[in-house]
């Protein structure tokens, strides 16, 4: 199974799409619930510790990238276990980020009373850090970045 790189362009549709559907759902809320979609700052909190942990992680690959020895110590699997799970949460920071900026926009441009005020900016917050996890997620698959097959093996071919 050959696994390629994140796209770019992919994380940006998935990004806009789940912008919409946030300002979708934040929009129909009221009318299912009778309140407006409240967002309180334990999201926040949540994502700020998803960052630093990949930050923290981010560190110790790219030591283990530029020191082979350490590579031997960290284990060559351990590293790519990792790069495929830090893939999956550029995937997961698009989709949360996007659904925190629709609901930022949304709230932005409709008033709610204290509700709404309240949770703009913990959306605007979230959103912020999600975008944080994607650029984070890329930097680190770009460290563990192999070179082209011809140039690994050594054959011009």
């Amino acid at each position: 199974m050959k696994i390629s790189p994140t796209s770019k362009a992919r994380l940006s549709v998935y990004f806009a799409l789940f912008a919409f559907i946030g300002w979708a759902i934040t929009k129909s809320w009221p009318s299912l619930f009778g309140q407006a979609l409240q967002i309180s700052y334990s999201n926040v909190l949540v994502l700020l510790v998803l960052v630093s942990i990949l930050v923290g992680q981010g560190l110790q690959i790219r030591r283990a990238v530029k020191l082979p020895e350490y590579t031997l110590r960290m284990g060559t699997s351990v590293i790519a276990r990792f790069v495929l799970l830090v893939m999956a949460v550029s995937r997961v920071g698009a989709a949360t980020g996007g659904m925190y900026l629709g609901i930022f926009v949304y709230y932005t441009t409709h008033e709610f009373g204290e509700i709404s005020r309240g949770s703009l900016l913990p959306s605007a917050l979230s959103s912020f850090l999600s975008v944080m996890l994607i650029a984070i997620s890329l930097w680190i698959e770009h460290l563990t970045k192999l070179p082209p097959e011809n140039q690994a093996t050594g054959n011009d071919t």
